[in-house]
């Protein structure tokens, strides 16, 4: 028996060796079908904040009804936190696992302007030249658009409109081989705004710019992402999601349909939109491409102030956009770089904390879920945030165990509540009645309806305490501080496509005897 074995790994050896271009691509092949866990948890360091992601997550999956999802932290360039929940193809029970790909939506413009930022500071793409002079086909608008003006929605180019799939013609089933073909959508199509004067988000400003990508690197736009963007950041998990090809990790993609139920999502052909959300990556990928941009190496420094300073109209209002990324602030002041993505079967987002060192990316197979995506990452990202940071702690610990009547003070609305917090297994927990704008956005999008939101406790300090709201729409901190004989609450909710900041008042009630314990 062992001698037949022999024979035929010789002969299979054989055949291989025959075909000189076979054997690497076997090899490739076979690294890729190798079992991996669904998680990789790289640091003990940062265990606690680990374990607490993983119990806000599987909550939050639960209550949205999500099929899988993806979740990797990064500290200053390692990689602390990269773990897969739920499934990856519902159908035959397939695990995501760190290596699950998913499709990134608009997070895709965040790759297509690292190509941008590389070619700039090669001194090969001009930011501020006509579009004209990578892409001289493309019609004469009446004043000049350039690339940091596309980078930023300030170009003019209209975004998607109802005669994209109407009239028989649907641009998500229509392939293109070459980026310049795509152009035909929407190039003769008047601006929807004089360049530079109204910020305009836009897809298809992105589909132009890799035709200006193309032109100055002198190669296909998906070749140089690869060969100059991938690879040398390590992102092997990363490209584009090509429909006709057999790709190892991709995950199935899904749809919420009216009343909540999971479906296959629809067919897209992403090639007219490669650059601006056409991608396919790994949580763990995202964090690797973040991280390059903590320090300078891959991008110069003066390259990487370009990318993070807010462009601003031609009336002198910033737009919080730099060359692509969003720039904020979290809760806290701490500045924050962000993009998050949407389409048919993913959603995504990916945030960066250059001071801190932190990156977070999550990614969902569901669409459109969770829709407060980028305030579910800033939750996740905090208990992360909060090891290296050397916090005050002042007086007494907060009891926080036992029942309360909460009233909306702000905005103003008619909305009251109860809440419960008790203590068990050495932390707290609880529940809070639905807050009104909660329950308008479930009604709104479909989302289930909960009466009840549980809550998780992450952090008790002296006089105050931040919880983690897990509800269908996403995770959100609620602040508690206690002020007199009450507690003042502070809690975002999402409202259509804006998070609404609302101020709680709570109140325990009479006769309540809860007494909690004062240890952590």
């Amino acid at each position: 028996m062992n001698r037949l074995r022999m024979i035929a790994a010789a002969v299979a050896a054989l055949a291989l060796a025959g075909n000189g271009n076979a054997l690497p691509k076997q090899r490739e092949a076979a690294s890729l079908e190798r079992p991996v866990a669904n998680k990789r948890v790289l640091s003990p360091r940062y265990g606690p904040a680990i374990k607490d992601g993983q119990a806000a997550v599987r909550e939050f999956m639960e209550a949205s009804s999500i099929p899988g999802l993806s979740v990797a932290v990064g500290v200053r360039g390692e990689v602390v936190w990269s773990e897969g929940f739920g499934y990856a193809d519902l159908e035959q029970r397939v695990p995501v696992t760190p290596r699950t790909r998913f499709r990134l939506g608009s997070v895709s413009k965040m790759l297509t302007v690292a190509a941008v930022a590389r070619l700039y500071q090669e001194g090969k793409l001009d930011l501020d030249a006509p579009i004209q002079k990578y892409v001289p086909t493309f019609p004469d608008k009446g004043a000049p658009v350039t690339t940091r003006q596309l980078a930023g929605h300030l170009g003019g180019i209209r975004h998607y409109q109802a005669k994209d799939y109407s009239n028989g013609r649907n641009i998500d089933l229509e392939h293109y081989d070459k980026v310049i073909d795509s152009l035909k959508i929407f190039q003769d199509d008047p601006l929807v705004a004089p360049p530079g004067s109204r910020y305009q988000y836009s897809t298809f400003g992105y589909t132009l710019i890799s035709q200006a990508v193309e032109a100055a690197a002198g190669r296909g736009f998906l070749d140089y992402m690869d060969e100059e963007v991938f690879r040398p950041l390590g992102m092997r998990q990363t490209g584009a999601d090509r429909n006709e090809s057999i790709t190892p990790d991709r995950t199935r993609f899904y749809q919420r349909a009216p009343g909540g139920k999971q479906i296959n999502a629809a067919f897209v052909d992403s090639s007219y939109k490669w650059a601006g959300g056409g991608f396919l990556s790994t949580a763990e990928d995202l964090v690797l491409f973040g991280s390059s941009h903590l320090r300078p190496g891959f991008f110069k420094r003066e390259t990487l102030d370009l990318l993070f300073t807010t462009q601003h109209t031609a009336d002198g209002k910033e737009t919080a956009v730099g060359i692509g990324w969003r720039i904020g602030t979290d809760s806290r002041e701490r500045r924050v770089i962000h993009h998050a993505g949407s389409i048919n079967g993913g959603r995504s987002v990916i945030l960066i904390f250059p001071r801190e060192g932190v990156v977070v990316a999550l990614l969902s197979n569901l669409g459109d879920s969770p829709p407060a995506v980028e305030e579910t990452a800033l939750a996740l990202a905090e208990r992360f945030l909060e090891i290296d940071e050397p916090r005050e702690r002042k007086g007494a610990r907060l009891d926080l165990a036992g029942a309360y009547d909460y009233t909306v003070e702000s905005p103003p609305q008619q909305n009251s509540g109860k809440m419960e917090i008790a203590l068990a297994k050495g932390g707290y927990h609880g529940w809070i009645s639905t807050p009104g704008p909660l329950s308008e956005f479930a009604r709104r999008t479909g989302l289930p309806a909960a009466e009840r939101l549980k809550i998780i406790t992450v952090t008790l300090d002296g006089d105050g305490a931040r919880l983690l709201v897990v509800s269908p729409a996403g995770l959100f901190p609620l602040r508690v501080r206690a002020v007199d004989n009450r507690l003042i609450g502070e809690i975002a909710c999402p409202l259509g496509p804006k998070v609404v900041e609302m101020k709680i008042s709570l109140t325990k009630r009479p006769g309540d005897t809860s007494k909690g314990s004062r240890e952590r």
